[in-house]
């Protein structure tokens, strides 16, 4: 429920990607992020990881099979509140990941007690701590942060565990290992140079030291003897804006263990600009494992629009250590009015082989999201289908949509069928006048806005756009008051042919008010009938209102709004002397 500047932070995810592949991030065993991307830099920016800590796994899955993994660091930035605010939580349950048990088949999952608590000290200190407990883990932890206003803002903490291995016939209670761990964590944003830094160190002080996820994995994966524990890690993520000449991004990973010399090394830097229409890029990746073996890439890129919007090309070569090149041209982009069809046809050609060429779409259905692509090179070939949707049972019936997220909104607008949504490609109401849209924001104002284009020429909408806001997980309701029936333009007169009062309000047969009369006597009235009597009032006494009939000719091609000139009568006089003198109607 905090607002938008105090969410948590998710990490940005950088790659290349040689051919249509598949990117797959993973937490702590569990596949937390999947998608398929064109070929090229691909970028991930709507992460949401589900811990506040953990690196993630990185796996690039190419259309020939070929696989490309790294680690991305993920930290949570300075523990920071405002003074006197509490922040707080508890959480008890059974641990499970996603890991499957080696020769030792499934143990029983272990119970585990966590608790966290900060507090908004004065000074713009903030201090917090917290404690987790299982039968074979125990970890406390204690820190403190300080906003340092022109010098960004620090955090340092002091974490300390101890573990269990598992049970042995030599080791009845298992063996234990005990560390601690010092966590420092700096984050600044340079504004006046567009500079943004963050900055994590981590210094293990014995070999003994486990994460709670490494517990559970040496106790079930592996032997402990076999684990190679850390020993320092450093983290730095760098941003720079160049103002008219681009961005620049760096980010460098360097994790080392106990008992080895070696070291994990990730480092990336990018710089992408524009000039005119054109816009261009560069990537470099350099990953370096424990063992010294390294893979990098360097990739540059160009491309162009193909016309204001809807479609763009590209051209890129990427060069790698071993020194392949590959050279690659795109065209992707977007179709309909909404957007609601995107593709993607790329040709590649490497120096190891001969070329190869993809092709990728995905359509935004209103009862469904569909992908389909087409990989094809010397000696693979790729085809992927897949078809993804939601259902929803309400009062109301069944309702087919799109993919649901976690907060969804149900739209009802009555006989309103086939009527789309700004900002909402391919949703649609379905015949009984339902949709779905999903992936609303909780506690935030959330705007559902009707196509008024697509309603027709005989439904009318009372409000074409509804705020709501919904709670997490919510399905919330969006009623929209719909009305089936003409449009009329009508100038009104009273018995003596003057015009009636400017703002005199109309009403239909059951008392909804359709219209409201203007200057001259003319009134824009929705939802009338093929016929009907209309009542129109200017005051509260019978002498200020006054009675209208009407009757539509038939007509093969109506136009959207029909003219009609009518005169009003009494109330009290019979409704013959208040008919209707002349219509008329304009193409």
């Amino acid at each position: 429920m905090l607002p938008d500047s105090m969410q948590g932070y998710a990490p940005t995810i950088r790659g290349i990607a040689l051919t249509h592949a598949r990117v797959t991030v993973r937490q702590n065993g569990y596949t937390v992020y999947s998608t398929f991307v064109a070929p090229g830099a691909f970028v991930l920016d709507d992460l949401y990881p589900t811990a506040s800590s953990g690196d993630l796994e990185v796996t690039i899955t190419e259309a020939d099979g070929r696989q490309t993994r790294y680690m991305q660091a993920f930290s949570a930035v300075p523990t920071l509140l405002r003074e006197g605010t509490w922040r707080y939580s508890a959480t008890a349950g059974h641990y499970r990941n996603g890991y499957e048990s080696l020769a030792r088949g499934t143990q029983p999952k272990p119970l585990i007690l966590q608790a966290t608590m900060a507090r908004g000290l004065a000074n713009e200190f903030s201090a917090f701590g917290g404690f987790m407990a299982a039968n074979m883990y125990q970890s406390v932890l204690g820190g403190i942060g300080k906003n340092m206003r022109d010098f960004g803002a620090v955090s340092v903490d002091l974490s300390s565990t101890r573990a269990t291995d598992r049970a042995t016939r030599i080791d009845r209670n298992g063996a234990s290992y005990t560390g601690s761990a010092l966590r420092f964590l700096y984050a600044k944003a340079f504004i006046s140079w567009g500079t943004s830094l963050r900055v994590a160190g981590y210094r293990y002080s014995t070999g003994g030291y486990r994460g709670f996820e490494e517990a559970v994995q040496v106790r079930e994966l592996m032997p402990a003897s076999a684990h190679t524990s850390r020993r320092h890690e450093l983290r730095v993520d760098l941003t720079q804006q160049l103002g008219g000449m681009g961005s620049l991004f760096a980010s460098a990973r360097q994790q080392s263990y106990w008992a080895t010399s070696g070291a994990d090394v990730l480092v990336q830097m990018g710089y992408s600009g524009n000039y005119r229409q054109f816009g261009y890029s560069a990537f470099y990746s350099s990953a370096t494992g424990v063992n010294r073996a390294s893979h990098r890439q360097l990739m540059l890129s160009v491309s162009i629009p193909l016309d204001s919007r809807h479609a763009s090309a590209q051209y890129a070569v990427t060069g790698e250590r071993n020194g392949r090149v590959s050279q690659q041209a795109s065209i992707y982009g977007s179709a309909f009015g909404d957007n609601r069809l995107t593709y993607n046809l790329t040709a590649s050609e490497t120096s190891r082989q001969n070329a190869s060429g993809s092709a990728s779409a995905s359509y935004l259905a209103p009862v469904g999201r569909v992908d389909f692509s087409q990989s094809q090179g010397q000696g693979y070939g790729q085809s992927t289908f897949g078809m993804a949707g939601g259902v929803v049972a309400h009062e109301g019936g069944v309702t087919l949509s799109q993919p649901l997220g976690e907060t969804i909104a149900l739209v009802r607008a009555p006989n309103a069928r086939g009527v789309g949504f700004d900002s909402q490609p391919g949703v649609a109401t379905d015949a009984a006048g339902n949709a779905v849209i999903a992936n609303l924001s909780p506690y935030r104002v959330n705007r559902v806005a009707i196509r008024t284009a697509d309603l027709g020429d005989t439904v009318e909408i009372g409000n074409a756009a509804l705020d709501v806001i919904p709670t997490r997980g919510a399905v919330v309701l969006a009623k929209f008051e719909t009305f089936v029936g003409f449009r009329l333009l009508m100038t009104l007169t009273g018995d003596n042919g003057v015009a009636l009062p400017l703002g005199s309000k109309i009403e239909n047969e059951v008392g909804r008010e359709i219209g409201i009369v203007g200057p001259d006597g003319k009134a824009f009235i929705t939802g009338a009938g093929n016929s009907g009597r209309l009542k129109v009032f200017w005051g509260h006494g019978e002498e200020d209102q006054c009675l209208v009939a009407y009757s539509l000719p038939d007509a093969v091609n109506p136009p959207p709004v029909r003219e009609l000139e009518g005169q009003c009568g009494a109330t009290g006089v019979p409704l013959a002397s208040a008919s209707l003198h002349s219509s008329k109607t304009k193409e």
